[in-house]
């Protein structure tokens, strides 16, 4: 019997920015599965094991590694660094709602490649999701930060 992964069953963790913002839960995470995973019990070859990755439009089979890897370099990976990179050329408001995009972009290949669908509660669900979004990133436009809001007393006051 074959394996069968679909790309809507695999998870994006954000591992860099976990790995950034989080040590503490990263740390425990990887205990945590160190111990308990049994990796030690998997077959080296189950990475060159073909898996069907057709989706709705047919068959296609291709070896563990590549959706594995995809799911890492395309799920985490690539939108952690355009994220970086939108930040350099966007202002802020902006990068941030293409930052979030990534759900949309999700939601388009589980829907033209595996032809999953929404229904109406789903659908109203990420449309109030999508507005949320676009709200929280532009309700500040306009409004000014002091920088001096982020350093002590002491250093606030002192010229540079």
């Amino acid at each position: 019997m074959r394996p069968s992964m679909r790309l809507s069953e695999t998870s994006d963790c954000s591992a860099p920015y976990c790995c950034c913002h989080q040590p503490t839960i990263v740390w425990f995470a990887a205990a945590f599965w160190a111990v308990f995973s049994g990796w030690w019990t998997m077959s080296p070859t189950i990475f060159v094991t073909p898996v069907d990755i057709g989706g709705s439009h047919g068959h296609l089979e291709v070896p563990l590694w590549l959706p594995l890897t995809s799911a890492i370099v395309l799920g985490s990976f690539l939108p952690f660094l355009l994220g970086f990179y939108a930040l350099k050329h966007l202002p802020a408001t902006a990068a941030g709602i293409v930052a979030s995009s990534e759900v949309l972009f999700a939601f388009l290949v589980a829907w033209l490649w595996l032809g999953e669908g929404l229904d109406a509660v789903q659908l109203l669900g990420a449309a109030v999701v999508l507005v949320g979004i676009v709200l929280a990133q532009t309700a500040r436009v306009g409004k000014v930060v002091d920088a001096d809001l982020a350093l002590p007393p002491a250093e606030a006051a002192s010229p540079p």
